[in-house]
């Protein structure tokens, strides 16, 4: 579970039926934070942790 307040984007996907689905989700994180797979499910935020993109200090 995520530890703090965050915000989860969605991307939505639209059925035969017309209704739609959540497609997947990630954390938005603070500049300069990005989001990055930790484990799990792919499509689900929770899979993800906002940390320093490799190689900036």
């Amino acid at each position: 579970m995520l530890k703090r307040s965050v915000i989860i984007a969605a991307k939505f996907e639209k059925t035969e039926s017309g209704a739609s689905k959540i497609d997947f989700q990630r954390p938005l994180c603070v500049y300069p934070k990005m989001p990055q797979y930790k484990s799990g499910p792919r499509d689900s935020a929770y899979s993800f942790v906002c940390a320093m993109p490799k190689g900036v200090t």
